[in-house]
């Protein structure tokens, strides 16, 4: 039942294709140098199609992702866009940055 919790989504949220992987934690590619706790795996850059940054993301993070992406030919594909908060109901625009 708890497994079922983590995969299930509310289908308003269905447009984002997302999907989720549960692996053991034992299987972790590396743990974060600082803090042991962050388990971290990688993923084949194929299944990564995108990247939305946050409405209120700070500059100097936005800019460190785009240097990242710009950096590594493995990233070439990916497309980034750009949550932006609408005036008139809070819902958000996306923007291809």
């Amino acid at each position: 039942m708890l497994i079922r919790a983590f995969l299930r989504k509310h289908p308003v949220w269905s447009y984002e294709a997302e999907i989720r992987i549960i692996l053991p934690l034992d299987d972790c590619d590396e743990r974060h140098p600082i803090k042991p706790e962050i388990y971290l795996f990688r993923i084949p850059a194929e299944a990564l199609r995108a990247i939305v940054l946050g409405a209120r993301i700070s500059k100097i993070v936005a800019k460190f992702i785009r240097i990242l992406l710009a950096k590594d030919h493995r990233w070439k594909h990916v497309r980034l866009f750009k949550a932006e908060l609408t005036d008139h109901d809070m819902s958000l625009d996306y923007i291809l940055d």
